[in-house]
């Protein structure tokens, strides 16, 4: 038997055109007739709604977040959802209408007819198709309580998705507040605790301000030094003008008399003077016409008159001036010890205050930024938010979305034609092939 060929195909086709074509046109008649009459008509109910791209819930919740969400994707997720589809399935008596077992059978061929896609731009289309009834033709095409339910179900599909959209950021805004709250309280707390240490520390090391205090301490050794080396010539020359008159006997009794308790107290008090007169001039760089300095070197004047009447001799006043100006040198040379002393504790010191004054910056700023996020979450939680805008409502069809009468009927005639074709070239070709074959017999 030899293969099909176009001739003989176009000689099948001539020769049974009239049977091919009569096929054909029944097939196309048929299938009209079952589509207007037995298969049910799709109406298909559309809206669009323009929603924020990103997930913003209350101000500062983007802060916290590690990233930014997608909130249309989850829009599809809750749309789709078994919760979603069970609420529809309830409130229009979906397993009746679908013909289900039960509930969760009507859910999921909801879900199924459902249809939820993102555009650019934010935009959702939200797409239902239901199905009439089969004699919907019958009723000028249209099934209007079936365009009608479709457009009813969308509606109350956004309405419940803007409600749980609602309640979800409401939620989250709590949430994110509660989280601000708390991590502004660890905040204040530890902003508190270093601001204790700051006042602990300067309280028991002196130190304040290190490059200031380091500061006046060099200016007051400059000082100090320059004071030391007044007193010590001041020193030379007093002992100088003593050992002048040592052969003197009044001087001698009076170096004798400058050894006695009552003159040794004044000393004392001299010395506790000239202390704090060259403490005030070195480190608290205070002038002469200062009253505090006045005060002390009156009271200085007044030792030194009273040191002149417990040694009254002919020599008393170099007696007194050699005393004086031991006592100020020894009050300069203390003013500068305990200067050079406070060096190394400030420089050691400063490392510390440093630190401190550097955690508490960084704890400052911490503390801005939670009071900035939590002013905006606050006001973000009380404003009014606009979840998504419906462009385009849904709305009852006025036209089924399917089945096509046309691609149906066109389908069915491309199919009889071809099964006639078959029929045709079998009873035509292939079987006088056959019969021919089989009378010549196996030998010929």
């Amino acid at each position: 038997m030899d293969a099909a060929t176009v001739p003989d195909l176009a000689e099948v086709i001539w020769r049974r055109r009239l049977p091919l074509a009569a096929v054909t046109i029944a097939a196309g008649i048929l299938t009209v007739f079952v589509t207007w009459l037995s298969v049910p008509r799709h109406y298909t109910a559309t809206a669009r709604v323009l929603y924020e791209s990103k997930l913003s819930g209350s101000s500062g919740q983007a802060l916290l977040r590690p990233g930014v969400e997608e909130r249309g994707p989850m829009m599809i997720a809750v749309l789709r959802s078994r919760t979603f589809a069970f609420r529809m399935v309830d409130k229009y008596d979906l397993v009746s209408r679908f013909e289900a077992e039960d509930r969760l059978k009507a859910a999921d061929e909801f879900r199924q007819l459902l249809r939820a896609n993102t555009h650019a731009g934010g935009v959702l289309e939200v797409k239902l198709k239901l199905a009439g009834s089969p004699r919907g033709i019958i009723e000028h095409g249209e099934d209007e309580q079936t365009a009608e339910l479709a457009a009813a179900i969308i509606n109350h599909l956004l309405t419940d998705l803007r409600s749980y959209l609602e309640e979800s950021d409401f939620r989250e805004n709590q949430r994110q507040l509660q989280t601000i709250e708390a991590a502004l309280a660890e905040a204040e707390a530890a902003y508190r605790e270093t601001i204790d240490k700051i006042i602990t520390f300067q309280e028991e090391s002196g130190i304040i301000s290190p490059e200031a205090q380091v500061r006046a301490i060099y200016n007051g050794l400059s000082q100090a030094d320059k004071m030391l080396a007044e007193s010590r010539a001041d020193l030379r020359s007093a002992e100088t003008a003593y050992e002048m008159a040592a052969a003197n006997e009044d001087s001698a009794r009076a170096l004798a008399e400058t050894q006695s308790p009552a003159v040794q107290t004044l000393l004392a008090r001299l010395y506790e003077n000239q202390v704090e007169f060259t403490n005030a001039i070195t480190v608290g760089k205070k002038l002469p016409s200062h009253p505090d300095v006045q005060q002390l070197q009156t009271s200085i004047d007044e030792i030194k008159r009273q040191l002149e009447e417990q040694i009254d001799l002919q020599d008393a006043a170099l007696a007194v001036k050699v005393a004086v100006s031991r006592e100020r040198l020894k009050a300069v040379e203390h003013i500068r010890a305990q200067l050079t002393s406070k060096l190394p504790r400030l420089t050691s010191g400063s490392v510390v205050h440093e630190d401190l004054l550097n955690e508490l910056e960084l704890q400052a700023k911490r503390r801005i930024t939670l009071f900035e996020q939590l002013e905006r979450a606050k006001i973000g939680a009380e404003g009014e938010k606009i979840i998504f805008t419906i462009l385009d409502p849904p709305m009852p069809p006025t036209d089924r979305s399917g089945p096509s009468t046309i691609l149906n009927c066109l389908g069915a005639m491309i199919a009889a034609f071809a099964l006639g074709l078959v029929v045709f070239y079998y009873a035509d070709v292939t079987r006088p092939q056959l019969q021919g074959a089989a009378l010549k017999g196996p030998d010929n």
